[in-house]
């Protein structure tokens, strides 16, 4: 819900609301212990309309966010690694990635997390079969799964 609907269903004004929301976050995620962490699932997003994107890493054990970095490059996984180990983490714990196919994430991975397994998500995994599907009923070949 935008804070704006918020403020009138509250009866504050909405610069107060985001005041006191950033003030609970800013302490949890100053105060997150993320030493447990041995997994990470990772997904961008477009931040607003057009192409700003944000790559959200988790903990899917947990159901923790570890962080949110600005892009959608093999850069955000420094930003991971950085806040990963600021929080009491270990790159070396961290033994399973889940991620798209993309070659920057791939790539990023690899760099930071070189010992973890990397599983792609099964959105991505089936929309790569599907095409490869059309492309060979297009040619003329037929193959049943």
């Amino acid at each position: 819900m935008p804070m704006n609907a918020i403020s009138r269903l509250v009866n504050e004004h909405d610069t107060r609301l985001w005041r006191i929301l950033h003030c609970y976050v800013d302490h949890a995620i100053a105060t997150q212990d993320l030493s447990y962490v041995t997994k990470i699932s990772t997904d961008e997003t477009s931040a607003k309309r057009g192409h700003n994107y944000i790559t959200i890493f988790m903990d899917p054990e947990q159901k923790n966010v570890i962080c949110v970095a600005v892009g959608r490059d093999s850069s955000t996984w420094d930003i991971c690694k950085e806040r990963l180990e600021s929080q009491g983490g270990q790159a070396t714990n961290v033994t399973e990635l889940c991620m798209d196919m993309s070659p920057a994430f791939i790539k990023g991975a690899a760099n930071h997390f070189p010992d973890a397994a990397i599983t792609f998500d099964k959105f991505h995994v089936i929309q790569a079969v599907n095409r490869e599907k059309q492309a060979e009923s297009r040619s003329g070949l037929y193959v049943f799964w």
